[in-house]
Parts: C-alpha cells; structure tokens; sequence
C-alpha cells in the first residue's frame, strides 16, 4: 500500500473555471470552497490519499483534529 501526503489549497476552490493543476484539466463543484470551509478545512491542512485516490476519512481525522488539539500552527 502507498500513500501520497498532499496540501489543501482552498485559493484554487476560489478561482473560475476551467482550471489547470500541473498540466491537469481540473473542475471543480459550485459552491466546493465554501463546503471546504464549513468542514473546516484550512489552507495548507495535509490530507493522505491512499494510493487508488481514496481518501480515508479515518486516517485524515488527525490531521482535521489537529487545530483543536492546541497545536499552535496549522502546520504543526
């Protein structure tokens, strides 16, 4: 099992369609910055994918917790 270790980057939920992420056509939901938002995701929060592109709600947990587990920096 592999896992890939990627940034959120809520600036690019924020710009107009269509977009292009290192050379990838991406689209993105109406409305997906603020759902990133209420779920309280900040920019620079790491998030795993499991190597078929799954995210594992699970496993993420930790780091979603880690504001509230008095880390000082959101990059803690």
């Amino acid at each position: 099992m592999c896992v890939q270790l990627y940034f959120t980057n809520l600036d690019v939920l924020s710009r107009p369609l269509p977009l292009s992420i290192d050379g990838l056509a991406v689209s993105t939901a109406p409305g997906a910055l603020d759902v990133a938002e209420r779920a309280g995701l900040i920019d620079g929060m790491p998030f795993i994918l499991m190597d078929d592109g799954s995210y594992d709600l699970n496993l993420n947990r930790f780091f979603r917790a880690c504001p509230g587990m008095g880390a000082r920096s959101p990059n803690t």
